[in-house]
C-alpha cells in the first residue's frame, strides 16, 4: 500500500476550450488513466448505436443473442438501465479478493457464467439495482451481435466521429499510463481489467483530455452520450449527469452540466485501495460548490 496521490481535475465548455486544469505528479493531460466505471456510459452508447441503427433493439433478449436460457425481462434496455434483475457482482466474486475480475475471458464467460444467468436474476427485471455483472452481460451481448470487442465498436461509433484517433481509448494501456506507485517507485498491483466482459463494466483508459472531449459530446442534442434524448449509463441529477468508477488504485468521476454547457472531469491514483473514486468527488464538489454529484445515492463504481 501507497499514500502517495496524484490526481488531475479538467473543465472543458460546450465548444471544447479548457477552463480549468491541474496535472499531478503521475498525470498528464495526454496520459491515459483508468477510468473504472466510466467505461459503463461508453458501454451505453455503443448498445443505443446499435438499436438506432436497427442492428439491435431495446427489447432485444440476452437469450435472442446468446441462446441461453435467460428471462426475457433481461433485454439490452433493461442491462443499460440496471434493470435487469442481475445482482452487483457474481457470488464468487465477493470472496476472490485479489482481483474479482481478471479471471472472466470471455470463454470463461460463456462457458460459465451466460448458463447460469437465470439463477442469478434476484429481482423482478425492471427493478433498479446497480450490477457490474449486467454491464458484463451487455458488454458480451453487444460482442457477439456484432462479433467485434466492444472498445472497436466504441472507436467506431462514438470516438472517430467525435475527431479523435481510434488508440485514444484502450483497455490495455502502455507503461506511460498513470499508475499508482510505491514509495520506491514500482508500479502497485491493480485489478486486471483488460480482457473479458468486466472490461466493459470497468476497464477503460483514456487520457482526461480524451474523457471530456467524449463526455461533451453528451451535450450535442441527439448525440449517443446525450442523456435528454436516449437512454444512456449517466446517472441523472439534473441539470447534471454523472458517473463515477473506481479500481482497486484509481477512480475517477465524470459531470456534465448541460444548463451551464460544461465537463468536468477529475481523477484520482494511488492513497488508500478503492478510496479513490470518493477523493475524485470531492475535487468536483470543491469546483461546483455543491455537495459530490450522487453522494446520498448508490455508489456508481466498479469497485
Amino acid at each position: 500500500m501507497s499514500l502517495r496521490t496524484s490526481r488531475a481535475v479538467r473543465v472543458t465548455g460546450r465548444d471544447g476550450a479548457v477552463s480549468h486544469a491541474e496535472h499531478g505528479p503521475w498525470h498528464a493531460a495526454d496520459a491515459l488513466a483508468s477510468w473504472g466505471s466510466v467505461s459503463k456510459v461508453m458501454v451505453a452508447a455503443v448498445a443505443r448505436a446499435l438499436v438506432e441503427s436497427r442492428a439491435l433493439a431495446w427489447s432485444t433478449t440476452v437469450a435472442e443473442v446468446t441462446g441461453d436460457a435467460v428471462p426475457d425481462g433481461v433485454t439490452i434496455g433493461a442491462l443499460v438501465e440496471h434493470r435487469s434483475g442481475l445482482p452487483r457482482l457474481l457470488p464468487e466474486q465477493a470472496r476472490m479478493i485479489r482481483d474479482p475480475y481478471g479471471p472472466y475471458t470471455n470463454a470463461r464467460f460463456d462457458d460459465e457464467v451466460l448458463p447460469r444467468l437465470a439463477s442469478l436474476v434476484g429481482l423482478v427485471p425492471g427493478e433498479p439495482e446497480y450490477s457490474n455483472l449486467g454491464y458484463a452481460v451487455l458488454t458480451r451481448v453487444l460482442e457477439r451481435s456484432q462479433g467485434a470487442p466492444w472498445v472497436e465498436l466504441l472507436r467506431d461509433v462514438v470516438v472517430e466521429p467525435a475527431g479523435l484517433p481510434r488508440e485514444a481509448v484502450t483497455l490495455t494501456p502502455g507503461p506511460d499510463a498513470v499508475r499508482a506507485r510505491g514509495v520506491l517507485g514500482g508500479v502497485l498491483e491493480e485489478w486486471d481489467l483488460s480482457t473479458g466482459p468486466f472490461s466493459g463494466a470497468g476497464g477503460l483508459w483514456a487520457s482526461i483530455a480524451t474523457m471530456t472531449t467524449l463526455a461533451g459530446t453528451a451535450l450535442d442534442p441527439g448525440s449517443l452520450l446525450d442523456p435528454l434524448s436516449g437512454r444512456t449509463a449517466w446517472v441523472d441529477d439534473r441539470p447534471r449527469f454523472w458517473h463515477n468508477g473506481a479500481t482497486l488504485r484509481s477512480g475517477g468521476i465524470v459531470v456534465v452540466d448541460v444548463e451551464a454547457g460544461t465537463v468536468t472531469a477529475a481523477h484520482t491514483v494511488g492513497g488508500l485501495p478503492t478510496s479513490n473514486a470518493t477523493q475524485a468527488e470531492k475535487l468536483v464538489a470543491d469546483l461546483l460548490g455543491r455537495g459530490a454529484p450522487g453522494a446520498a445515492g448508490p455508489t456508481a463504481s466498479a469497485s
